[in-house]
């Protein structure tokens, strides 16, 4: 079986066509009505092809850095030509399991689509903790629930069949061992939605 990797570095020139107005709509009406002014510098972990990159750079008000994060190469290469008129945009390339990334390096993370592909969720948050710094936010975006997630996943091919979504309500308690607050939270047949903070 590939591994996920091998799967997302082959449909990466496909990917972006997934993404289209109506969710560039729903990506601008959640950013204006339920993200707050981001701290730089911001992790788009998962990246894909880099479709949050207007919004979260929109979202920064002070000097922009964003990194956009992903396990596939050649997500990250499109990310850069379809974005190459934003500054302070970097890319690498890697695991969200083990983030090659010094402690207290980012003051977001944020997560679009990205969470269901981590197989040990724990260990990502782990991670995701020790790099953000005290007072950090991290947010999960999908527009879709749990079930929905699932049952698409449960339709893709190996091993992305097997990548599973928690419940929130679940998902929630598992970050909070992992050192967060949950600031905000809610599930519904189009939304799922997390927003964290690192505690101080």
């Amino acid at each position: 079986m590939e591994s996920a990797k091998v799967f997302f570095e082959k449909i990466a020139k496909d990917w972006s066509k997934n993404h289209h107005e109506k969710s560039n709509q729903k990506l601008r009406k959640i950013f204006d009505q339920r993200i707050p002014e981001l701290q730089a510098p911001v992790l788009d972990a998962g990246s894909g092809t880099g479709v949050l990159i207007p919004f979260l750079y929109d979202k920064i008000k002070n000097e922009k850095c964003i990194v956009e994060y992903d396990i596939a190469f050649n997500m990250l290469m499109r990310a850069k030509v379809q974005h190459i008129s934003y500054r302070e945009v970097y890319y690498a390339e890697g695991d969200g399991h083990d983030i090659g990334f010094k402690e207290r390096s980012f003051g977001t993370i944020f997560c679009f689509r990205f969470i269901p592909h981590l197989e040990d969720k724990k260990k990502a948050l782990k991670e995701f903790y020790r790099i953000l710094v005290p007072g950090g936010r991290f947010f999960i975006l999908h527009f879709m629930d749990h079930k929905g997630l699932n049952h698409l996943h449960r339709g893709a091919e190996p091993p992305i069949h097997s990548h599973k979504m928690p419940p929130a309500a679940e998902l929630t308690q598992i970050i909070e061992l992992a050192g967060f607050d949950v600031e905000d939270y809610e599930e519904k047949e189009d939304l799922y939605f997390v927003q964290a903070i690192k505690r101080r």
